[in-house]
């Protein structure tokens, strides 16, 4: 890939990105120094390389990479993103992938500039942001319809699953090293009460654990699976698709139908190697207190019930990224609702209950 030369025509094709036109005019006086920069020009092309075609970094030291001028706050990497989808359609031709469904990655790219910029005010990428726009260039990450789906491997802190060879039937197994509260939630911070470790026994042909109710809580009466009758069709290092929810308006049952009907059929047909186990899903969406603020019939508890979850850890950052859209974490009295779901949110936290992540799977 001539990444050095596109760095260099980035300029000009800016206009047909459909960027603000705030963040054209600070792309472009950064890609204007950029190309008559040959030293930052050559650092440009070494990341991409590393990043890109090497793999070199976890996503954490990703995000500590430096640039040459602090001053550029991002904008290094907002130009070698912007290149690297210059050229993605050839990542996708590796796999017969068609070229249409690059459009996603662009998407995402605008999304994570703007979060960058109410973040950290200023525009670039940074952070978190970084390591959330190179998946999709990496092209293990799309945007198909109304979900995005990421293909990665499960890593089951919380739990393993077992399925009935007879009825087809599953149950997620707890896993140990993780502390729950008489409530069957995980520990909070400031809990300072008993606690119970789940524990994991295998005697011959028996395994002996423990399960999570409908809602997702703790059982703390011992379950114990014949193994001759249940097999583990879902554990460490199995190929899955991770399921995420981009902010593009309602979450309809039909649009979401749709967009699995689309996984079901993009993934065999391009990633034939991967045998992927099931679907997975990490999201406060999948907390089921939401129970409590909505009615049955709503397009989040709809989305929430295709799902065996448990539910995880505390997740407080959502209230504020996802459900009110913003970047820092504010005093709850500077946030202000605009309907009645963000009031239910708020009411529920200012009360002084926990929020917490939902971790749930489906089966292929």
């Amino acid at each position: 890939m001539e990444i050095v030369q596109t760095l260099k025509e980035l300029y000009d094709k800016l206009p047909g990105y459909g960027f603000t036109p705030q963040t054209q005019q600070v792309l472009g006086a950064y890609l204007l120094k950029l190309r008559e920069n040959p030293a930052l020009l050559a650092l440009a092309e070494q990341y991409h390389r590393e990043i890109f075609e090497e793999r070199k970094y976890t996503l954490a030291e990703q995000e500590a990479l430096g640039e040459d001028d602090p001053k550029g706050s991002g904008l290094l990497f907002a130009a070698i993103y912007l290149a690297r989808y210059e050229h993605l359609e050839e990542v996708y031709a590796r796999r017969n992938i068609p070229g249409k469904w690059k459009q996603g990655a662009l998407e995402r790219y605008q999304a994570m500039l703007e979060k960058s910029y109410n973040r950290y005010g200023s525009y670039g990428l940074r952070g978190m942001y970084r390591s959330e726009a190179s998946h999709f260039l990496l092209a293990d990450k799309y945007i198909l319809g109304r979900l995005t789906f990421e293909i990665t491997q499960f890593r089951p802190p919380y739990y393993e699953v077992y399925r009935n060879r007879a009825d087809g039937t599953s149950l997620p197994i707890a896993l140990p090293g993780f502390f729950y509260m008489p409530n069957g939630r995980q520990k909070t911070d400031d809990y300072t009460g008993k606690l119970f470790e789940p524990y994991l026994q295998e005697e011959g042909k028996r395994l002996k654990g423990f399960t999570f109710d409908a809602v997702g809580n703790l059982c703390f009466t011992p379950v114990t699976l014949d193994l001759t009758q249940y097999e583990k069709v879902l554990g460490a290092g199995d190929d899955v698709l991770s399921v995420h929810i981009p902010e593009k308006g309602r979450m309809t049952k039909e649009l979401v139908d749709e967009a699995f009907a689309l996984a079901d059929s993009f993934f065999p047909a391009y990633y034939p190697e991967k045998k992927f186990k099931a679907y997975v899903c990490s999201s406060w969406l999948l907390n089921s207190d939401l129970r409590e603020m909505l009615p049955a019939e709503s397009n989040i508890l709809q989305f929430q019930s295709r799902f065996r979850a448990a539910i995880t850890s505390t997740n407080w950052y959502s209230i504020y990224w996802h459900v009110f859209g913003v970047e820092n974490f504010v005093p709850l009295d500077t946030l202000t609702p605009r309907n009645s779901f963000q009031q239910g949110m708020l009411d529920w936290v200012k009360a002084g209950k926990t929020w917490y992540n939902g971790y749930g799977y489906i089966l292929k």
